[in-house]
């Protein structure tokens, strides 16, 4: 076992290079997916399933305004997401340092997480029945959120002080990404619902002026990205994650971040338990609109939002981005642990690494729902009396199989206490995810979905699934807490001495 700094460098230029390179490959190939929808014979694929392939794994994971798809998934979990965990490690800076400031920082961490929420789940999207009866105005209103502006013109006002306070370069950057990513949310989009008064939006126009909205909203991120990199160089170089805090120096001027793994694993399981428990009111509500009354279209409208944001069982609400987040961060926590076996030359360096892109593919899923679409594929299978009525979960297992069988001399390297830690996780987390689905088809096969035992099968999945990843982030807290001891966060610039 190590009892040494473990250092993580971040590089603001280099960070915001290959963040921007990838906004580019998503917006070009958005662009691609536009064109093959608008001309369908410039690309032909004879094959039912090359064509099925194409549409829903290529298409559509690339099409703009799109319930689930990557391009969201890349707004919202890795650009938002990011400038929120930056925003919230400045703000425990400044908290620990007695800053004035310090309450703006985090009014902006968690504003940047709403943002991702409400990317995500499109939360004012599925539910305008708020807006329906404003007017377009001609043509300038056809989308009818455009108002939230008047709402970002209020929120300027009231951080106008806590910019002010800045040095120039940084305000500079700040407003500028700012302006960006909202004529990129915003702005074009605006345009976008004059040019469809005009002309309609089947054409190569529209398509161009979507790309390029998307790419001024991924741009406007990462450049703020980069100006948090900036600041925190500046002001916040070093910030120790300490796993040991019998461990800490009283000399150390650096920040130090106490990390207690059984805490974060009690916090987390408490909001898998709450989105469960609010899950199952709503459910209780869907099925049984007899019990209750409803006095008001308002009333009817904010039950009909709770009860699709909180059902674990509906894609591209909050509790799917809740599931997808704790995975992004346990793809983190892989990606750490393999950037330190890297440092260290160590055998299972590259181990480590494919797990963090294997759990970071299973976030995607878990936002884009790949693997549902593979069920049309093998349509022709029998279901096996019901027991099979999700076709998906054949490949799934076979995939799943695949992968263990090929770790087998990984996972045998781990000591006693991480191989039983691993095993429950992993076996919590698949058997929500693929062995649940197999007896709730069974059930849905003879029974439907409307009904409360369906329900009570869905949320026990889901609870599984949440708690084998919350396991995962336990774990992979304490194997760093024991082999490493604390990990240095550095942000430097390549030419920095």
């Amino acid at each position: 076992m190590e009892n040494q700094n473990h250092t993580l460098t971040l590089q603001p230029r280099l960070s915001a290079k290959i963040l921007f390179v990838a906004a580019l490959v998503i917006s070009a190939f958005t662009f691609i997916g536009q064109y093959l929808t608008l001309f369908p014979a410039a690309f032909r694929v004879r094959n039912p399933i090359g064509a099925y392939i194409l549409d829903k794994y290529f298409v559509l994971e690339f099409r703009l305004n799109t319930e689930s798809n990557v391009v969201i998934y890349f707004a919202a979990f890795i650009l938002l997401a990011a400038i929120a965990a930056l925003l919230f490690l400045i703000a425990l800076y400044k908290d620990a340092a007695k800053d004035k400031f310090k309450f703006y920082w985090y009014a902006l961490a968690a504003f940047f997480l709403y943002l991702s929420v409400d990317k995500a789940a499109i939360l004012p999207g599925k539910h305008v029945k708020f807006f329906n009866e404003w007017t377009d105005q001609n043509g300038w209103f056809e989308f009818r959120w455009a108002f939230v502006i008047a709402a970002l013109i209020l929120l300027g006002l009231l951080f106008r002080k806590f910019l002010l306070h800045f040095e120039p370069k940084f305000r500079t950057l700040l407003l500028t990404s700012t302006i960006l990513y909202y004529v990129g949310v915003f702005g074009v989009e605006l345009f976008g619902g004059r040019y469809t008064s005009w002309f309609g939006n089947q054409n190569l126009g529209l398509a161009a002026l979507s790309c390029a909205s998307e790419l001024m909203e991924f741009g406007g991120l990462i450049l703020a990205i980069y100006a948090l990199l900036l600041y925190m160089e500046t002001h916040l170089p070093n910030i120790r994650f300490l796993m040991r805090p019998e461990t800490r120096a009283a000399e150390n001027k650096e920040h130090i971040q106490i990390v207690q793994p059984l805490r974060v694993l009690k916090a987390f399981v408490i909001l898998a338990f709450g989105f469960s428990v609010f899950s199952f009111i709503g459910q209780i509500f869907r099925l049984f609109p007899d019990y209750y009354t409803i006095h008001s279209p308002l009333q009817e409208v904010l039950l009909s939002i709770f009860i699709y944001q909180f059902g674990v069982n509906t894609e591209a609400n909050i509790a799917t981005h809740f599931a997808t987040i704790i995975l992004v961060i346990v793809a983190a926590l892989f990606l750490v642990v393999a950037l330190l076996k890297i440092a260290a030359k160590d055998k299972y360096r590259l181990g480590w690494l494919v797990l963090s892109l294997f759990v970071l593919y299973l976030s995607i899923d878990e936002q884009c729902v790949l693997h549902e679409k593979l069920s049309w594929i093998f349509s022709n299978w029998t279901n096996f009396n019901g027991w099979f009525e999700y076709k998906w979960v054949i490949p799934g297992f076979i995939g799943v199989a695949v992968f263990a069988a090929i770790y087998i001399p990984f996972f045998l390297h781990l000591e006693t206490k991480f191989k039983i830690l691993f095993i429950i996780a992993a076996v919590m987390y698949f058997t929500g995810a693929l062995g649940s689905e197999i007896i709730s088809g069974h059930w849905a096969s003879s029974h439907g979905t409307k009904n409360i035992t369906y329900s009570l099968m869905t949320l026990f999945e889901e609870l599984l699934e949440f708690n084998g990843v919350n396991l995962l982030m336990y774990s992979l807290l304490h194997y760093i807490q024991l082999y490493f001891g604390e990990v240095v966060l550095t942000v430097r610039s390549r030419n920095a001495s």
